[in-house]
């Protein structure tokens, strides 16, 4: 009986051990996710700074600045979509 109990125990820590290093991968796996998506959003944000810095102050006020931006950031995600 206590033979079969410590078999018991053992296969049951295998898979608690088995499923700890799966959960451990995916763990890894999505930081190195958040990670890229870190760096895309802050190279958007050099892109985007970069186009703000062309329009200059007269710009600034017209409807038509922030659809221009909307769209070229639209265009930049359609791009990196498409890779």
């Amino acid at each position: 009986m206590l033979e079969k109990d410590q078999d018991s125990h053992k296969k049951e820590n295998a898979k608690i051990m088995s499923e700890n290093v799966y959960l451990l991968f995916e763990i890894n796996a999505q930081r190195k996710e958040c990670h890229a998506l870190e760096q895309k959003i802050r190279d958007y944000n050099k892109q985007i700074d970069k186009l703000q810095g062309g329009l200059g102050d007269d710009n600034l006020g017209d409807a038509d600045t922030g659809l221009q931006q909307e769209l070229n950031i639209q265009d930049m995600q359609i791009a990196e979509l498409s890779r």
